[in-house]
């Protein structure tokens, strides 16, 4: 009996031996990682690991390390046994929810996130990365109640007010999303993406002006932002300012001269100011670097017509329609120009078809041209 007590004596000190020792290669691995080496870290963390095995903090810390080294298979599989040791954990079941929405795994991360919530009604990092875990999704809504939380928890979170922004944004609430980001620009006023965002509000409530101002802002952040470009340039044709248009299309190309979308709304400025041959150039090129893009074919086609090329316009606007075939516009514009050539039945055959997907004024044009 005495032996046995010693014996248990002894294996009790070895083991508070071999998690000291854990502790001193857990803390070495932390120090390293702050200090920016990882491979140094993650060794000294499964030396750690190797002396306590069910070593929780270890676990989570090795998960982090192995993300930054872009071992996400490696990372899920220390989260997981961490979520083993301590199924309590709502901050370990957040933080394979993060890295769950990093691998595009969004259903999933948000799964992690409800535990994590479920056991911690007030983590406010959990609301908010499943809110992202939303965004993804394209569940705005859904998105916009996680925000409401965060922002109930934080009043002052501006991440939280310029993601809600953009989510109204996404849904269509311009003047609730204006006055989000609004907020964000009043809070801190370097947060360059609010401008950005704002002004796709502006935008929609109709308020080019105030858009190009705000993008006009965001591009003194990054001068190198072809995507402002754009969007300013779109403002500026909004407003008619054709030649300020293409020459914001004109900058976005000479940074991605391989963006379909840039080549297609220069194209559209190009033949709003009578450049038919330039703007059927830029069409080209938009239809070479993404040939899936009706928008393209149609105005390619417009452009053609005026040119009188209608068998080419004609090719277009099939086009068009084969990879849109439920597209009022299109069989709308293709019955133009059928009616053009004189092929009449068949120009009333589109305007049919046209007025089936919902377009008014093909129905007018039946009443008036087609006796139906």
């Amino acid at each position: 009996m005495k032996s046995l007590v010693v014996f248990s004596f002894m294996l009790l000190s070895l083991c508070s031996f071999a998690q000291t020792a854990a502790e001193v290669n857990y803390l070495n691995g932390v120090k390293k990682s702050d200090m920016g080496d990882y491979e140094g870290a993650i060794i000294d963390f499964n030396k750690a690991l190797e002396l306590f095995p069910d070593y929780f903090d270890v676990y989570i810390n090795r998960a982090m390390t192995k993300f930054i080294l872009n071992d996400f298979t490696g990372s899920v599989t220390d989260l997981d046994r961490a979520i083993q040791i301590d199924s309590s954990s709502a901050y370990a079941f957040c933080l394979r929810g993060i890295l769950k929405n990093g691998l595009e795994q969004y259903t999933k991360a948000i799964f992690d996130f409800n535990v994590a919530i479920r056991q911690n009604p007030k983590y406010q990092a959990a609301y908010h990365f499943r809110a992202h875990s939303f965004m993804y999704l394209a569940k705005f809504t859904e998105a916009i109640a996680d925000l409401n939380m965060v922002i109930l928890m934080d009043s002052t979170n501006t991440e939280a007010y310029n993601d809600r922004g953009i989510c109204f944004n996404k849904i269509g609430w311009y003047k609730k999303a204006f006055e989000d980001l609004t907020m964000v620009i009043e809070f801190d006023s370097t947060i360059s993406n609010a401008f950005g965002n704002r002004a796709i509000a502006h935008m929609g409530l109709g308020r080019p002006s105030e858009a190009i101002k705000d993008l006009t802002k965001l591009l003194e952040f990054d001068s190198n932002d072809a995507d402002a470009y754009e969007s300013r340039g779109i403002a500026k044709d909004m407003l008619n300012d054709y030649k300020g248009a293409i020459a914001d299309f004109t900058k976005a190309l000479e940074i991605d001269p391989v963006n379909y979308s840039y080549y297609y709304h220069r194209a559209n400025s190009k033949k709003k100011v009578g450049n038919l041959q330039a703007a059927i150039a830029d069409f080209d090129l938009s239809i070479k670097f993404n040939p899936m893009f009706s928008f393209s074919y149609n105005n390619r086609a417009l452009a053609k017509s005026e040119l009188k090329q209608s068998a080419e316009a004609m090719k277009d606007y099939n086009k068009a329609i084969e990879l849109e075939p439920y597209t009022a516009v299109y069989y709308e514009n293709r019955a133009y120009l059928k009616g053009n050539m004189g092929d009449y039945k068949g120009s009333c055959t589109d305007m049919l078809q046209s007025e089936k997907l919902g377009n008014p004024r093909a129905s007018e044009f039946r009443k008036n041209y087609c006796g139906n």
